[in-house]
């Protein structure tokens, strides 16, 4: 009877420290896969070259990272909706850019499906963490960006810094 215990006491230590091995092993490679959601978007910095936008043909360029698959680029759709009716957008202050790894024909349809207008939609072969939201100036240079999903509170601040630019 004692040695059932002892055995079964060992196997349950041995089971513990093996839990806790997998675990920590695991943690450590999620957390060296994850991509860095900012890699490459500092404000004062440039962006990664994108030529199909002219930035200098406004002050201000609305840049927006998006992918039909993304849920958080969905349940952005409102605060989207609200970037391309505001009024610095209809004087050509503000350019609205939509930058997709997809064709221009599912962006295009996405967007249209959430009633959001841009002024172009740009096609790349790799992009940025989705959603992600870039002010950029005439001269390219980012002026602010956003990274994900907004809260009510988040998305009013982005509408408050455009309505501004």
């Amino acid at each position: 009877m004692k040695m059932t215990a002892s055995l079964d006491r060992i196997a349950n230590v041995a089971l513990i420290i093996t839990c806790a091995v997998v675990t920590y092993a695991l943690i450590g490679h999620l957390s060296r896969t994850q991509p860095n959601p900012d890699a490459g978007v500092q404000v004062g910095g440039k962006l990664d070259p994108l030529p199909a936008v002219k930035y200098d043909q406004s002050q201000w360029t609305a840049i927006l990272y998006v992918k039909s698959t993304c849920p958080y680029c969905t349940d952005s759709m409102g605060l989207y909706r609200s970037i391309s009716a505001l009024p610095s957008r209809k004087s050509g202050t503000l350019r609205f850019v939509a930058v997709s790894t997809e064709s221009r024909t599912v962006s295009s349809a996405y967007l249209s499906q959430h009633a959001v207008t841009v002024d172009q939609i740009v096609e790349v072969l790799a992009g940025r963490p989705t959603p992600t939201l870039v002010l950029v100036d005439r001269s390219g240079v980012v002026r602010n960006f956003w990274l994900g999903r907004q809260d009510a509170a988040g998305a009013q601040k982005i509408l408050n810094t455009l309505a501004g630019s």
